[in-house]
């Protein structure tokens, strides 16, 4: 067996270099984003909203009109660590609102410590003006948020 023949089947055998670093970079990070999610946790205390997918997705947003141009995600999170956002706000009486759409939406199109999309400032000012609204005791409800199409996803996040 020649050299090169050898080389082929450790390929075929083992799989190729190349796509084992591609998977190794990915699951790394995969790893980091969840790590980040998890440190951001401790970040909802400064947060002026949670909204979440009742289970699935959190997002916590601040916006302070006073200091702030725009909304920025302080954590967000799927699965059990949204699960711990909720907690959290609910531990340091923070306003949880639910919106399926929106959550999704700003977990699959931002970042932590980034601002909002701008196709969404108008869904999260409909939320934030619900929530100031409750914080001066005024029986507020909540209209349905419109959210665009084009940032509609399903919770695997593939556009609607």
């Amino acid at each position: 067996m020649s050299r090169q023949d050898l080389k082929e089947e450790f390929k075929e055998s083992e799989g190729s270099p190349e796509v084992k670093s591609r998977m190794r970079r990915l699951q790394m990070e995969a790893s980091q984003r969840v790590s980040q999610q998890a440190q951001s946790i401790d970040q909802v205390k400064d947060a002026t909203v949670v909204i979440t997918n009742p289970t699935h997705f959190a997002v916590a947003i601040k916006y302070n009109p006073e200091v702030d141009t725009v909304p920025t995600i302080l954590a967000m999170g799927k699965g059990i660590i949204a699960l711990r956002l909720i907690e959290q706000a609910e531990f340091h009486s923070k306003s949880v609102v639910r919106s399926p759409l929106l959550a999704r939406a700003l977990y699959f199109t931002g970042d932590i410590g980034a601002a909002i999309s701008e196709q969404l400032y108008a869904a999260v000012a409909s939320i934030l003006a619900y929530v100031y609204q409750l914080e001066k005791g005024i029986d507020a409800q909540l209209k349905d948020v419109e959210v665009p199409k084009e940032l509609s996803f399903d919770e695997n996040g593939k556009l609607i």
